[in-house]
């Protein structure tokens, strides 16, 4: 997927956003969350792609050397 960090920012940003509205906080703390919310969903998100480049790659080497855990 090509934009993991807008749509890790943008959930992130919603989920904080609509539940500090929720729990009944005025809109300036509502928005700073939802700040908050969207850099951490962003990192969150990129996170789990470099995790899975990982393991792709783990699986390509796998592949190539006929190997699993360093055992032939």
């Amino acid at each position: 997927m090509k934009y993991y960090l807008v749509i890790g920012g943008f959930l992130g940003c919603f989920l904080a956003f609509s539940s500090s509205l929720m729990a009944g906080n005025e809109i300036g703390f509502s928005l700073r969350n939802g700040a908050i919310g969207c850099l951490i969903g962003a990192i969150l998100m990129s996170l789990e792609k470099a995790k899975q480049a990982y393991d792709r790659s783990v699986a390509n080497q796998e592949q190539i050397h006929g190997t699993t855990n360093g055992k032939k």
